[in-house]
């Protein structure tokens, strides 16, 4: 779907996996000498710090971020509020860590092994209650009702073929994003990638300008726009 080159794929992935790697082989040499504390927050930080340094050195910013796999459970993404990702992600690794410390040191020092389990978990537990709270909570200020539309069909899924496809898929989007200004949706944001515009049509903008004029709506578009030779990830507004 990205249409990036295997290299590029087999590039990132592999660096990911030697780094974690040298994360966990990290807290196995703390936990064996004894410095438990040390492994508990050094696995996740380590990590952790990968995962910033990436996000400063590369043009994806927190593309692969362990946090994007909670994004469906809103009481632990509320951290992302005080943290950023990153607070997420380093709790993400901090549970398997306070586990495998407990599990490790159940027999031979079992208070030290329900400290160190304890603390990570408490922790966690911390979280998620000020997740629940903050959603309970009525929002400050002005709110914005957004609508977010993805379809299932699947002559939709993918990169859609420019001309004809992607403008049949503009048509069927802006029918759907109609729907949702009318309900009062006053931000309306459609896929990443959900069509290839190649310069100089503007079939796209047109359809999506004019349905913005109409319902003062605000529209966000995500399209392959390609101005030969190059092709760009666009979010046209």
């Amino acid at each position: 779907v990205l249409q990036a080159p295997a290299f590029v794929w087999v590039s990132v992935f592999s660096v990911s996996a030697l780094v974690f790697t040298a994360a966990v082989l990290l807290f196995r040499a703390l936990l064996l000498r004894g410095a438990l504390w040390s492994a508990l927050l050094g696995f996740p930080a380590a990590f952790v710090s990968f995962e910033y340094v990436r996000n400063l050195t590369t043009p994806h910013g927190t593309a692969g971020s362990l946090a994007y796999s909670q994004l469906n459970f809103l009481p632990f993404l509320q951290l992302a509020s005080i943290t950023g990702p990153w607070g997420m992600s380093f709790l993400l690794l901090l549970f398997p860590a306070a586990l495998a410390i407990g599990l490790h040191l159940r027999g031979a020092a079992p208070k030290q092994a329900l400290r160190a389990a304890g603390a990570g978990m408490g922790v966690i537990v911390l979280a998620l209650i000020f997740g629940v709270v903050r959603l309970a909570l009525p929002a400050p200020g002005q709110s914005v009702k957004v609508g977010l539309i993805a379809s299932d069909e699947p002559a939709n899924h993918g990169v859609v073929a420019e001309g004809a496809e992607t403008g049949r898929l503009f048509r069927d989007y802006a029918r759907e994003a109609a729907q949702l200004a009318a309900r009062g949706a006053q931000a309306i944001v459609l896929p990443e990638k959900l069509g290839v515009v190649v310069d100089p049509d503007t079939t796209g903008d047109a359809i999506f300008q004019a349905l913005a004029d109409e319902t003062k709506a605000t529209i966000v578009v995500g399209v392959v726009g390609v101005s030969p030779p190059v092709k760009y990830n666009q979010a046209r507004v």
